[in-house]
């Protein structure tokens, strides 16, 4: 009725209601919030509910591996020098990254003090996994362009690092595979 009464579409009064009221409650209207990864949200949990179990596995593995948010990584170093949590959300400037962690605190049982360290060493041999694969995808996308009878030295080079790297992928999920069954 209001639209009637003042002479425009229904459809043009219901949307501008709606974004104010989305606006006015603090809800975002762009892009959606930064939710982390199931392995960092993990790897999270894991550091706030079983600390001394997966600091040590944890601390092992390579910061960009794990996340490339600046806001994460800063969190996580936090918490592997066994900052509370309340203290970490207040040094980490990345509202996102806060919602992260009191998520993962109120999360129920993940993993048992048991299971802790393994599960944070096959999440990290994971992420080992992707990062190498990732790697190879790029080699052989740099072999695809590299002819060797143009440069061979950069040529070699490149299936050097690719058997190198293949080994270790290999490796690591004989392993996973071996400590996971």
């Amino acid at each position: 009725r209001l639209a009637r009464h003042l002479g425009l579409n229904e459809r043009i009064i219901q949307e501008r209601m709606g974004r104010e009221r989305r606006e006015s409650l603090g809800v975002a209207t762009t892009a959606p919030k930064w939710i982390g990864t199931k392995e960092l949200n993990h790897l999270f949990w894991l550091l706030l509910h079983h600390p001394a179990e997966v600091g040590p596995v944890i601390a092992e593995a390579e910061p960009s591996m794990v996340t490339e948010r600046p806001g994460a990584g800063h969190a996580m170093e936090l918490l592997l020098s066994k900052m509370q949590l309340p203290e970490v959300i207040d040094q980490i400037a990345d509202p996102d990254v806060a919602h992260v962690l009191r998520a993962a605190a109120a999360k129920e049982k993940l993993y048992d003090r048991d299971d802790a360290a393994r599960a944070a060493r096959d999440i990290i041999t994971g992420l080992r996994v992707q990062d190498i694969q990732s790697r190879l995808s790029a080699i052989d996308q740099d072999l695809s362009t590299c002819t060797p009878s143009g440069d061979r030295s950069r040529y070699y080079e490149l299936l050097q690092t690719r058997q190198r790297l293949q080994r270790e992928k290999d490796a690591l999920k004989r392993g996973f595979t071996t400590n996971s069954g």
